[in-house]
């Protein structure tokens, strides 16, 4: 701690975005004469090379010693400012970020509340810089080998990425098979190839390579460790045995439910779900005889009646209804509540049915309903498009030879079981939760583990390939190094208050605390969020540089 340091305030105007919200020069002019400021400077685009560049220079020549960057978002930039400050020969730990975009020029209208909200936070910073203390950094040794958890697309490409930049690798999959739902595809829309040739290859690759171990009717039973060094116990037909691997990915993908509540009817020889159908197509012999015969098929096709519409139903229907009208020349209808084509090839997909001739309903408030008469199976559907003014939307009813019901696409089976061995979250489906969806998706909210494809939500084929990429460079950056450097000591205990009481092991969101004779955090869980320190009932935590007394003196510094 040093009340002395030579601090230092860097502004980013973000290409003069932040300075049409935010009286930029008040701001210069009043953190000059703060006290302990010892340089104050002002960039367009810190986040640039060339920039930052600059601002390196300026740390060495002025001799900073606390940095405080007053821009954008510390959740976007902090680590990049992090390795200015190291390129400069300052402890990262000696960087604050001021959040002058989202926290004050986005959320207040008027210049003059704008600015007033970020002088109180450049205050607030600068009163917490002086006290700030420097971390002591352990390197911990990685383990070079990736645990993946499910055998489907997902699991097979993230195996195959990471066994050719030389990791091993070992793949579990519950089933004794590996493929997943792709096997159960009859055609996809956005491949060319035969779906069940085009995972067939990819299992070819990933049984073939020396570095992925493949462990089928094999489950994670338990989880212990941090992120590169992780003892993950797996159950194989009965036996158990312990392997230590550096990172973890989920990639169980999804099950289907049929709601038969929902749509009031039976599945039977005229009423399939979308599941049924794939298998169907995906067999020939039973597909002639079930769809050609003298007269053509009529076949209706319902999504959304289950909630909001499901993309990946909505790419079945369509890329089905196709298939039947082309191969069989079936009659093909879709009644949906909203058509989702945003993805991938799908409003093309859109486009191609309605010019070949499938006929489209589209039903509001009113939800369709199946009649049978006898041997005969209609569906009623209201569409409001058919409306000519009239105070009642006109009613059509459709007849249906093949009456095919979107599922409800739910979690993995044994999903519960999984996230209590891994003590990671779900979300509000029951999906696993994304640590943030926009700028880590793949992240779980325990560091090492994460989460490709379906499992976080239902995905298609090109979006799960995406999520491969995307876990496997962060894997690169986990465990790359063969050591991981984490901060020592960053959360303190005294442990003579504590009283066992585990509130901070219930509110940890990252599965950090355990116990003894009182609260640990494991160093390289540990986030620092500080949850524990603000719920614990004998305020026996600290968390560094977010003590009591730090946050007193942002308190004070707006207070003066």
């Amino acid at each position: 701690m040093s009340e002395s340091a030579k601090i230092g305030v860097f502004f980013c105007n973000c290409g003069n975005t932040l300075s049409e919200r935010i009286d930029m020069k008040k701001l210069i002019d009043e953190v000059k004469s703060a006290e302990g400021v010892h340089c104050v400077d002002k960039f367009e685009y810190l986040c640039s090379e060339k920039e930052r560049e600059r601002l390196s220079s300026l740390l060495k020549k002025e001799g900073i010693e606390r940095v405080i960057i007053a821009g954008c978002s510390p959740k976007r930039y902090e680590e990049l400012f992090a390795q200015t400050l190291r390129g400069a020969g300052i402890n990262p730990e000696f960087l604050l970020i001021s959040n002058l975009r989202e926290q004050c020029s986005w959320v207040f209208p008027e210049k003059d509340t704008a600015t007033r909200k970020a002088l109180e936070d450049l205050r607030q910073k600068v009163g917490r810089a002086k006290s700030l203390e420097a971390f002591e950094q352990v390197d911990i040794p990685t383990e070079q080998r990736v645990l993946v958890i499910g055998g489907g697309v997902a699991g097979l490409e993230t195996a195959s990425e990471l066994s050719k930049l030389e990791f091993k690798v070992t793949l579990i999959e519950k089933a004794s098979a590996l493929g997943g739902r792709v096997l159960l595809l009859n055609k996809s829309y956005q491949i060319e190839e035969n779906p069940r040739d085009f995972i067939q290859a990819k299992i070819d690759l990933v049984t073939k390579d020396s570095n992925i171990e493949v462990l089928t009717e094999a489950e994670l039973v338990k989880l212990k460790g941090s992120p590169g060094n992780f003892t993950a116990k797996i159950r194989q037909s009965g036996e158990k045995k312990d392997l230590n691997v550096g990172a973890i990915v989920v990639a169980t993908g999804f099950s289907t439910l049929f709601p038969r509540e929902t749509y009031g009817i039976d599945l039977s020889e005229k009423v399939v779900s979308q599941l049924q159908l794939e298998k169907l197509l995906a067999s020939p012999e039973k597909s002639d005889t079930r769809l050609k015969g003298d007269k053509k098929v009529k076949v209706l096709f319902v999504t959304g009646m289950i909630g909001e519409d499901s993309r990946l139903s909505t790419a079945s229907a369509l890329k089905n209804a196709l298939l039947l009208k082309e191969k069989y020349d079936c009659r093909t209808f879709i009644a949906c509540r909203e058509m989702k084509v945003a993805g991938d090839g799908l409003e093309e997909l859109y486009r191609k049915a309605r010019e070949e001739g499938v006929v489209f309903f589209k039903f509001n408030g009113k939800l369709p309903a199946f009649i049978t008469d006898g041997s005969e199976l209609k569906a009623v559907v209201s569409d409001y498009f058919l409306s000519t003014g009239e105070a009642e939307i006109p009613q059509v009813k459709i007849p249906c030879d093949l009456l095919v019901l979107e599922e409800n696409l739910v979690p993995a089976e044994d999903f519960e079981a999984l996230r209590g061995a891994l003590d990671i979250k779900l979300g509000p489906r029951n999906f696993f939760q994304q640590d943030n969806v926009h700028q880590v998706p793949v992240s779980s909210n325990k560091a090492g583990v994460f989460l490709v494809g379906s499992c976080r939500q239902p995905m298609d084929i090109s979006e799960v390939m995406a999520d491969a990429g995307s876990a496997v460079t962060q894997i690169v950056s986990l465990l790359s190094p063969d050591k991981i450097k984490v901060n020592e000591n960053r959360w303190v205990i005294e442990k003579g208050k504590c009283t066992l009481c585990l509130t901070c092991v219930r509110f940890c969101p990252h599965g950090a605390i355990t116990w003894t004779r009182a609260a640990e955090a494991s160093e390289g869980l540990c986030q620092a969020c500080g949850v524990c320190a603000s719920e614990c009932p004998a305020i026996a935590i600290q968390v560094k540089n977010y003590t009591n007394d730090q946050i007193l003196a942002e308190l004070e510094a707006i207070l003066k």
